[in-house]
């Protein structure tokens, strides 16, 4: 069984064959992808894929492989008939009556389908729709413009509908087009796809919450949780339309992973990111320079922040076990919290390594930019003076503890909040406490600094006075500090121009991050282990932008990095030797 489902794996891979000519491609593969099918997957040039991926594997240490082209064809035996200039897909559609599983269809592009056939030994090779046996099991086999669509006989009635429905591309599929060409690899789900997506989440969420619902009131808070998830999934459902992910592998090594998310027509998610527009200006703006682990910026709509808040509120409802906070309470709390969300325009952060003897996370810095720095610093006061006052009523250290004052920092007017960490039963052992100690410091409590750097700056600061002078003094000085490194500007050129949201992950400030943890959890406090520092290379990058309807996402892995990871390796193997 096995094998089989493997030797059908590899005739899937040959279906999935090279194209020369991308853009052609793409239109003869979209004319036979039919409006409501699931999904689909489509491989731009499997060959040339396959020496892209084998590159990698070298550049990284891996063991060269055969080709995988070449590898399936010995184990289906098939090479004649075949267009290996052209482009292949594998089509889901929904399942039949019966079944839960989707009726899949392969299209093969063929040079000549007589002899395509003929490799197959079809029973009646002269009929519109012929019987072969593939890899020890029935299948049926139909000519489609350039195309042997190949489906599991108990399927033959779907390839019959299959065949009728397709020769002009999707309608829905028109502004992927370009985007689908210009990929190694595609995997689309169509608008049928994420409503059954969609519908099939939300009853397995319901059945693990009913579940966890049944098994005392202990498990409550668990179980109202999750149908927080399943009303997201819902709302995805009816708001989205389109989801597809591309890969791409370029001259460099460079990989580019990327999305494309489209949303319903005249939806309120469509109509809340059309008001969202290019961002302007260095979303990083602000942020030091140096070592860090991950820093990243963007726009802050106004829709999304409201979208983040309340889904936020929603979870605290679900738990008041742990946050200490009834339903009124939350409504309160989101109340003020509000005006908190007046003004602010764009907002970044960065994670840095830190030093040995810091929490873990005390190195965390927030910029800010904002109508009016004072309004913003007003507002956050009066909204932490209202949860003080919710505290006095709490039974949970999360406000409890929360306590707000102004103090003075090298002339510089400062507003340090101190609040305890949501603590639910069972969590208030000796053990977590010296957790949250090592993660937000002593006391087990989170310590925030919030700051003017100037009339329309604010600066917010995890736990430690020393990295609020640091990101204090990069704020007011203006400098395109971090934007401006060598390493992250190599990455910030390989991204979208526009983008509303950019991210950047530092290997090497990773690896020094780990290292300085690694000793706050060792027991024993003296094993030493420490892993190889990564070599310097322009960090990993990732962007998010709303345009023509659509959210579109990439991440860039760029190819410095795959090659330092070989380094890495290596010395990790040597450590372990």
């Amino acid at each position: 069984m096995i094998r089989r489902k493997l030797l059908l794996i590899a005739f899937a891979a040959i279906l999935v064959v090279p194209s020369l000519a991308p853009v052609t491609a793409a239109d003869d593969v979209l004319s036979i992808v039919p409006e409501d099918a699931l999904g689909f997957a489509v491989i731009n040039g499997l060959a040339d894929v396959d020496k892209k991926f084998q590159d990698i594997g070298k550049a990284i240490g891996v063991p060269a492989m055969p080709p995988m082209l070449d590898t399936a064809k010995l184990m289906t035996g098939l090479s004649k008939g075949l267009d290996e200039k052209g482009s292949g897909v594998v089509v889901f559609l929904a399942p039949e009556d019966t079944d839960i599983e989707p009726v899949v269809v392969m299209a093969a592009p063929v040079t000549d389908y007589k002899k395509f056939l003929a490799e197959l030994n079809a029973e009646d090779a002269e009929a519109d729709i012929s019987k072969v046996t593939l890899v020890n099991a029935p299948f049926v086999v139909a000519n489609k413009g350039g195309f042997a669509l190949i489906a599991q006989s108990k399927h033959r009635g779907r390839l019959e509908e299959f065949v009728a429905s397709t020769g002009k591309p999707a309608e829905s599929l028109a502004p992927l087009k370009s985007w689908i060409a210009e990929n190694d690899a595609v995997a689309v789900m169509m608008p049928a796809g994420v409503k059954l997506s969609s519908y099939l989440i939300r009853e397995q969420i319901k059945s693990v919450g009913e579940m966890m619902g049944q098994m005392g009131d202990e498990m409550a808070p668990a179980a109202a949780v999750f149908e927080v998830y399943g009303q997201l999934f819902a709302f995805m459902g009816k708001e989205v339309s389109m989801v597809a992910g591309g890969l791409r592998v370029d001259e460099q090594g460079t990989v580019h992973l990327s999305s494309r998310t489209r949303f319903t027509e005249g939806g309120s998610a469509a109509k809340s990111l059309a008001q969202i527009k290019p961002a302007e200006g260095d979303l990083l703006a602000g942020l030091p320079g140096g070592p860090f682990v991950f820093a990243g910026g963007g726009i802050i709509p106004e829709a999304l922040m409201k979208g983040m808040m309340d889904f936020g509120m929603d979870m605290m409802k679900t738990m008041p076990g742990v946050y200490g906070l009834d339903e009124e309470q939350v409504d309160e709390m989101a109340k003020a919290s509000t005006k908190t969300m007046d003004g602010i325009r764009s907002m970044s952060m960065m994670l840095g390594p830190g030093k040995p003897g810091d929490p873990i996370y005390s190195n965390v810095i927030s910029i800010m930019k904002v109508d009016s720095a004072k309004t913003f610093m007003d507002n956050y006061q009066d909204y932490s003076e209202s949860i003080t006052k919710l505290g006095g009523d709490a039974e949970s250290s999360f406000l409890k503890d929360f306590k707000i004052e102004r103090i003075d920092l090298d002339g510089t007017e400062v507003l340090k909040l101190q609040m305890g960490i949501p603590m639910g039963p069972g969590m208030d052992m000796p053990e977590m406490k010296d957790m949250f100690e090592k993660l937000f410091g002593p006391g087990a409590k989170m310590t925030i600094f919030i700051a003017v750097a100037d009339e329309e700056t604010v600066v917010m600061v995890y736990g430690n006075r020393r990295v609020l002078r640091q990101a204090l003094k990069a704020a007011k000085s203006g400098e395109a500090a971090l934007s401006a490194d060598e390493q992250v500007a190599e990455t910030a050129g390989m991204l979208p121009e526009g983008a509303q949201w950019l991210g950047y992950w530092s290997p090497k400030g990773t690896v020094a991050f780990v290292n300085r943890v690694i000793p706050m959890f060792d027991p024993s406090g003296d094993s030493g282990f420490q892993l190889p520092n990564f070599p310097k290379t322009a960090p990993i990058g990732c962007a998010a932008k709303v345009a023509d309807g659509e959210l579109q996402t990439e991440m860039i892995v760029p190819g410095s990095v795959i090659k330092a990871l070989a380094q890495f390796v290596a010395g990790v193997q040597q450590i372990e030797m």
